[in-house]
């Protein structure tokens, strides 16, 4: 077994065995060698030894914690031989590398964008300097924004690597020695007047460092409200799930018996299961790519994320074609309406109707435990959820003829008008009138099979004015409160007889 060294180069400590630090080694000398008669010689070595701590992390994993022979040797290929080059050595043609966008700190007047965009673009910089100052004073400071905003997410080209792959060029010792040499000529050829200008970049640089700090707060902030606003996002998710909510639809609640009956109603459970993981998914995944991205902001994490942002946003767009899918079938069901009229009045002798309103007691099979509360209209099950009871709605409104009249309408939705019409037949409600009493069942019921298409029972009775109601006290829990009643309290109208007014109801006196 070979013999390892541990070894630092550039802050970073490897493990090498003993023929690769043996070539290490001999690799290095010859650079020390070969630049020792330079001024710039310590920042070229230093440079050379940066790039080559960078290649052996490269190739560093959890199954590879040692460089061995190869790894010198191919980092070796990579940089090239001292020899390979000479006293002025010129960029090479080939390889070419793919051109990176940094920001260039070393030509910079204030953070080094503009100089960043010359080196990519392979254009002057003074052209691109001066665009930018056109672009802020014809924005009237929206160019400013652009280029603040460019400024923090642009990095900076710090190491030998980044400077060299902002002008598309290969890293090697090559390359890296005619990098510095150029930017020490360029200070050290320069006249007067471009290093008080040097200078003057320099209080400006500082003065947009502080910038630099006020827009990294800015978007601090900003990653923080990314951060809360995903973490909202899945507080309200799961608590849409195991927590009782009320909106639209009333209170749902999916761990609740009854709304799982009353869903097992409206579609099968492959659709329903299917409408709810596809949903999950559609809120789930923006609320993790908001908190990743505010944490990415917050922390300027570079981390290389474009797989897992490709791939969230293909499950999600997959999500929602599946959402998109379910939901239509289920909307399917509810596209055609009917309805059926029962109208029956009072003799015209008759001073007033006194309105009865059975008990839910009666219904032997019902499933008390909790009632789902769907557009204001309670729904229970049996024991068995095999049938639906549901609320009907009572309406008084005045009437404009002499005596008082009574209408009893059936409604229903369904996949096509026959469906429709068959699931209006499927309600079974009861109600009678005798004399001047109206008799109505507290529910009507859905039975035989017959699935949930937002059946609805609805009484409807005009009053004339000068004539008189009254009811019991399970009345008030299906009346439709409205406009006509506004003058009374409809949980205190037992018993009492009102009288049907101009455009009011009133109590009797």
């Amino acid at each position: 077994m070979k013999r390892t060294n541990r070894i630092n180069i550039s802050g970073l400590v490897f493990n090498i065995d003993e023929d690769a630090y043996e070539a290490l080694d001999l690799y290095l000398n010859q650079i020390k060698s070969r630049f020792a008669n330079m001024d710039e010689a310590n920042e070229i070595v230093g440079d050379i030894e940066q790039r080559i701590s960078e290649l052996f992390h490269e190739r560093l994993n959890d199954s590879k914690e040692i460089i061995n022979i190869d790894d010198v040797q191919s980092v070796i290929d990579i940089m090239g031989k001292p020899s390979d080059y000479g006293d002025e050595p010129e960029y090479e043609s080939e390889p070419k590398v793919k051109r990176r966008m940094y920001r260039d700190i070393d030509n910079a007047l204030i953070s080094g964008v503009g100089s960043g965009l010359a080196a990519y673009f392979n254009a002057d910089v003074s052209v691109t300097r001066l665009i930018i100052v056109i672009i802020s004073l014809i924005s009237l400071g929206t160019g400013l924004l652009i280029y603040g905003l460019l400024w923090v997410i642009i990095p900076a080209a710090e190491t030998p690597a980044q400077k060299l792959e902002m002008k598309g060029r290969a890293v090697n010792i090559g390359n890296i020695q005619k990098n510095i040499s150029e930017r020490v000529n360029k200070i050290d050829n320069s006249g007067v007047v471009n290093k008080i200008g040097y200078a003057l970049g320099q209080i400006v640089h500082a003065i947009g460092k502080i910038i630099y700090i006020l827009l990294r707060i800015v978007l601090v902030c900003i990653g923080i409200a990314f951060v809360l606003a995903g973490i909202s996002i899945l507080f309200a998710l799961f608590a849409g799930l195991f927590v009782q909510s009320s909106g639209f639809f009333g209170d749902v609640f999916i761990w609740d018996e009854i709304s799982r009956r009353l869903i097992l109603h409206i579609a099968p459970v492959s659709t329903i299961l299917s409408m709810c993981i596809a949903g999950f998914v559609v809120a789930l995944i923006p609320s993790v790519f908001l908190i990743y991205a505010g944490v990415k902001i917050i922390f300027k994490l570079k981390s290389k994320d474009k797989a897992f942002v490709l791939s969230g946003i293909a499950v999600w767009f997959v999500a929602v074609l599946v959402l998109g899918i379910t939901i239509g079938i289920v909307a399917l069901k509810f596209t055609h309406n009917d309805r059926s009229i029962e109208r029956h009045k009072l003799s015209a002798d008759s001073e007033g109707i006194y309105i009865k309103t059975g008990n839910i007691s009666e219904y032997r099979d019902l499933s008390r435990d909790r009632a789902l509360n769907f557009e204001g209209a309670n729904i229970y099950t049996d024991q068995y959820g095999e049938e639906l009871f549901i609320e009907p709605e009572l309406h008084i409104y005045k009437g404009d003829k002499d005596f008082i009249e009574i209408e009893v309408y059936r409604e229903s939705q369904g996949s096509n008008k026959m469906d429709a019409i068959d699931n209006v037949s499927s309600i079974d409600y009861n109600y009678r009138i005798e004399g001047d009493t109206l008799y109505l069942d507290k529910l009507f019921k859905i039975g035989d099979g017959a699935k949930w298409r937002a059946q609805e029972v609805d009484i409807i009775i005009y009053i004339p004015e000068g004539k008189c109601f009254n009811s019991n006290a399970n009345t008030y829990s299906i009346l439709d409160y409205s406009w006509i009643l506004s003058n009374v309290y409809s949980y205190n109208m037992s018993e009492k007889t009102y009288v049907m007014g101009e455009d009011k109801v009133e109590e009797s006196k």
